[in-house]
């Protein structure tokens, strides 16, 4: 039972930082980046 939960929130976890990390290529596609952010 322990082990179907804790797939079932890795599975979450890693769409949910898939989905982040495609939403914000796709808010940030259309205005590049200044050099400064790249960099930090």
């Amino acid at each position: 039972m322990n082990k179907i939960v804790r797939n079932l929130v890795l599975a979450a976890t890693i769409l949910a930082g898939f989905a982040a990390t495609s939403y914000a290529s796709l808010i940030t596609a259309p205005e590049p980046l200044p050099p400064g952010v790249l960099r930090g």
